[in-house]
């Protein structure tokens, strides 16, 4: 091989390092924000340093079914109460999840 590197291969190595670098760059920025939270709230050196390094902001999947589920049966529930359905309406205006400060 001549050693030779096409200039298509230069530019997809320098956007794959750019790319990178963005991502260290928000790793860094989202761990700097966890550890003042953890200084924040926590009292204890060694409790701050294990929440800022096991932190990952990832609800668990099951939780997030679940609430996807009951937002679902909420949904159905309040919109088949008031009778026909179809794609244009009714919209459920007694359900709890629609602002209304008149109530």
């Amino acid at each position: 091989m001549s050693g030779k590197r096409t200039r298509s291969f230069k530019i997809a190595v320098q956007h794959r390092d750019r790319e990178e670098l963005l991502r260290e760059r928000d790793r860094a920025l989202f761990h700097s924000m966890v550890a003042k939270i953890a200084h924040h709230f926590l009292a204890d050196d060694r409790d701050r340093k294990y929440y800022a390094d096991r932190y990952t902001c990832c609800p668990p999947p099951l939780f997030v079914l679940l609430v996807t589920l009951v937002e679902l049966g909420f949904f159905t529930y309040y919109t088949v109460s008031t009778g026909v359905v179809t794609t244009t309406g009714p919209v459920p205006i007694d359900s709890p999840f629609i602002y209304r400060p008149d109530k």
